[in-house]
């Protein structure tokens, strides 16, 4: 909590992520049992403009982390197997993904326009914030990058 502290100052928000939270190991010792204290008095730490919870891999509960004291929950569909219309329901806030990027990324801006376009018919786009599920690989062209955010929902 002193690093979430130290920092208030000099920012606006968080972006929080849990990783490995599904791991098999853990199947006995469920992720809240150990660490959803600790989580909320990160969380809590100040009274942040925009906090984002990113999902990061499998995670067991998803709807403990529906839960948590943010504004938008992040997550790849394809790691999770929840789509983002399931968690709109089950999230009272903003969600965010929509696009899984490969590590090859995509053939061509033409293809990843069509996948952002399907991905916003699947979904209210209200509560939604069009990103990659998770990380956008360095290796991507940048006409791939600027195709994707200047595509419209």
């Amino acid at each position: 909590m002193r690093f979430a502290e130290a920092i208030a100052p000099f920012v606006d928000g968080i972006y929080y992520v849990i990783t490995e939270a599904g791991e098999p190991e853990l199947r006995d010792l469920v992720y809240s049992d150990l660490m959803r204290a600790r989580d909320a008095e990160i969380l809590n730490s100040n009274s942040w403009s925009e906090s984002i919870l990113h999902l990061h891999t499998a995670v067991l509960d998803f709807d403990h982390f529906c839960e948590y004291p943010v504004k938008t929950l992040h997550w790849d569909e394809t790691k999770l197997g929840i789509s983002m219309r399931d968690g709109q329901r089950r999230f009272p806030g903003i969600v965010s993904g929509g696009i899984s990027w490969s590590i090859d990324g995509w053939n061509s801006p033409g293809e990843i326009e069509k996948a952002t376009r399907a991905a916003c018919k699947e979904i209210d786009t209200n509560r939604f914030l069009m990103s990659s599920g998770c990380v956008i690989p360095y290796r991507t062209p940048e006409e791939q990058i600027l195709t994707f955010r200047n595509t419209d929902c």
